[in-house]
Parts: structure tokens; C-alpha cells; sequence
């Protein structure tokens, strides 16, 4: 182990692959695959992948903002339309029922007037004035 240590040390000290990981230089690893630290350039590129990703993912999110201000704006004038549509609606409704229920009052009336003045000529021999 110790030969194998002496020959890996010595083998990485005279080379540049040990400068290319951010390492204890102190300490030799030997895991350099799938989980193990990775050499500088590597790093480097996904440091420069994970700042355009946020940069990206900022320039994203500050667009959703915008666009979702704007949806809201947009949803607001439409639902204000909407209830304006349909108060004005409400109110042909209000007039409307207000001159049916006029005019059935009035037939109302009037009939009741015509019932009373038969019942009267009926039971009096006359009408009521």
C-alpha cells in the first residue's frame, strides 16, 4: 500500500493533472470518478453552466412576473367589462320587472274595478263610482 501510495504521489506530483483538482495536495484520492471531486476545468464550466442557469432562471422568473402583472391587468379590464355587461343587464331586468309589475298592478286594479262594479250592480242594482 505504501509503494502503491509512493508511486501514485509521485506519478501526480510531476504532472499537471494534480494542479486540475481544487484538492488538499497534501492528500492523494483516488476516487476521481462518478463521485468524487472534479477536476478544475470541469468545475469551472459548471460553475459558468450554474450562473447562466440562475441568470436564465432570473431573466425567466422576472418575464413570469411581468407576464403574470399583465395577465392580472388584462383579467381585471375583462372582469370589469363583465360586471358592467351584466349591471346593465341587471338593470334592463329591474327596469323591465318594474314596468311589468306597473302594468299588472294597473290591470289588476282595473279589474278589480270591473269585478266590484258587477258585484255591486249584482247585489245593489247599480255600480260603484
Amino acid at each position: 500500500m505504501c509503494s502503491l501510495h509512493v508511486a501514485i504521489n509521485d506519478g501526480l506530483s510531476n504532472g499537471h493533472v494534480r494542479d486540475d483538482f481544487l484538492l488538499d495536495p497534501s492528500v492523494v484520492y483516488l476516487n476521481h470518478g462518478s463521485y468524487g471531486a472534479c477536476p478544475r476545468p470541469v468545475f469551472d464550466a459548471y460553475q459558468r453552466y450554474q450562473r447562466e442557469l440562475e441568470r436564465v432562471n432570473r431573466v425567466a422568473a422576472e418575464e413570469r412576473d411581468r407576464m403574470r402583472a399583465e395577465t392580472t391587468k388584462l383579467e381585471a379590464e375583462i372582469l370589469g367589462e363583465a360586471r358592467q355587461a351584466a349591471a346593465r343587464i341587471i338593470e334592463d331586468g329591474r327596469r323591465q320587472i318594474a314596468a311589468e309589475k306597473t302594468r299588472v298592478q294597473f290591470e289588476v286594479g282595473r279589474e278589480s274595478e270591473r269585478i266590484a262594479n258587477e258585484l255591486a250592480e249584482r247585489v245593489l242594482g247599480r255600480g260603484v263610482n
